[in-house]
């Protein structure tokens, strides 16, 4: 399975290590960045997963990924949705919110990150 994934609100050198952490956790990946909240709404209904910044880049309705995440997941077309943060609080936040355990920058090449994108999108997946 082709796995579509959005990274939300972040910057063209954190995608690039987003998307080979994808592409090791799930094979093959069609990776959209999105950093705008017209283009997240043309998207939402055909990705498997999103991976929100703690702190979004671009333009969004709301402020922060956790606000994000919370919006989307009241949505009847929500994705698996993980944070991308290294501070405990905000991943809490975003769990509380929603979210499946996420992982920070710091971890894009750890096994945990992977375990983690590969439990968002189901156990199916193929690493």
């Amino acid at each position: 399975m082709k796995y579509r994934v959005g990274l939300v609100g972040h910057c063209g050198f954190d995608s690039g290590g987003l998307i080979r952490a994808t592409e090791r956790a799930l094979g093959d990946v069609d990776a959209v960045a999105i950093n705008d909240q017209q283009h997240l709404e043309a998207e939402l209904a055909t990705l498997h997963l999103l991976l929100v910044n703690r702190l979004l880049d671009g333009t969004f309705v709301q402020s922060t990924g956790v606000e994000l995440i919370a919006a989307v997941k009241a949505r009847s077309d929500c994705p698996a949705m993980l944070l991308v943060s290294n501070h405990d609080d905000a991943q809490a936040a975003a769990r509380a919110a929603g979210a499946s355990e996420g992982f920070g920058k710091r971890d894009l090449r750890s096994p945990e990150a992977e375990a983690c994108i590969r439990a968002a999108v189901g156990d199916g997946a193929s690493s």
